[in-house]
């Protein structure tokens, strides 16, 4: 038997890293890097290289597991000695499968908050975790964030308030126990229901954009859409000309977290922010190619109302910008 499959010494269990105790950020990084590992999203070199840079850093303290997961091969099998790190500094048992996808999925939702998360990448590692032990309370999470992804909007808004309840049950729950005594599996299963223009009908608080989004749309350049200058003046974002990954983001932002507005007879969904209006033409995301956006008082309803909508000659039903691709028209 090798040193690694022995149960840890007095010595490994009390020995302790000054760089991981009482560092959040240090520690959101090994449970991170602990749960992606459980979950087969990354292999075990990337806990040996971890390991490696603690000691580069001289911030393995006396924590004799770090020095010898550092000094393993990428042939060894490092797996009992990366949950008794992560045991030692997390608490949590490594032994409940539940339990660490409760707190993977606690985690991707902080992540998801701050940005850092897509409901993309939340589609692929629900079905790893789901799929690693038939976990029943991620089924309905992991469907309708497989829904939201491929199929449809109307069922965003449902797998963030699904989201919300099945990561706000882990964060305060210690075992499964804990968690399955407050999870109602009907309130999941009505939580998940398709509601098309949900966020609109129940009054949905105005969500600001992330800032990864906020960054994305100041810093791109936007084009002006010059057939428009004296009627409709507004700018515009092409998919094929920005980060296509953040560009679906803001799309989907708009459309969930916006407001019906009208354009003379049409409805269309727009998003306001620092006093800029966003808004696209509609179609299904993977056929949208533009964002526009305009000043508010640019906007149909803000001329209408202050009496400053362009003459009658200049009432198309669609606008289109000459500048525009065919299959997405912008107008404001």
């Amino acid at each position: 038997m090798t040193p690694f499959e022995d149960p840890p010494s007095r010595l490994s269990r009390q020995a302790r890293s000054a760089y991981l105790t009482g560092n959040p950020e240090a520690m959101a990084h090994i449970q991170d890097l602990f749960f992606r590992y459980w979950f087969y999203m990354v292999n075990a070199s990337e806990w040996i290289d971890w390991a490696v840079e603690r000691l580069q850093h001289n911030e393995e303290g006396d924590d004799l597991d770090i020095v010898m997961l550092a000094a393993m091969g990428r042939v060894d099998k490092p797996r009992k000695l990366i949950e008794r790190i992560f045991q030692k500094y997390s608490g949590l048992a490594v032994s409940d499968e539940q339990l660490i996808a409760g707190k993977f999925v606690v985690l991707l939702r902080e992540r998801y908050l701050a940005g850092s998360e897509s409901i993309d990448s939340l589609d692929h590692q629900f079905r790893r975790i789901f799929y690693s032990d038939m976990i029943e309370w991620m089924m309905d999470l992991m469907r309708i964030c497989e829904y939201a992804n491929v199929l449809d909007l109307g069922y965003l808004v449902p797998f963030e308030r699904e989201f919300e309840y099945i990561a706000g049950l882990w964060s305060e729950a210690d075992s499964v126990e804990a968690f399955k005594a407050h999870w109602n599996p009907d309130l999941s299963e009505r939580t998940t229901r398709y509601s098309p223009g949900w966020h609109r009908r129940h009054g949905e608080p105005h969500m600001k954009f992330p800032a990864k989004l906020k960054t994305f749309v100041d810093r791109e350049t936007w084009t002006f859409a010059k057939t428009y200058a004296d009627t409709w003046p507004h700018e515009y974002l092409v998919r094929d000309r920005v980060d296509e990954d953040l560009f679906v983001q803001l799309v989907r932002h708009i459309r969930v977290h916006g407001y019906e507005g009208k354009f003379y007879h049409q409805t269309y969904t727009y998003f306001k922010e620092d006093g800029l209006v966003y808004w696209t033409m509609g179609a299904p995301i993977p056929e949208t190619t533009i964002v526009n956006r305009c000043t508010e008082e640019q906007t149909y309803e803000y001329r209408l109302e202050h009496g400053t909508l362009p003459g009658s000659g200049s009432r198309p039903d669609r606008i289109t910008d000459g500048n525009a691709p065919a299959e997405d028209r912008a107008r404001p």
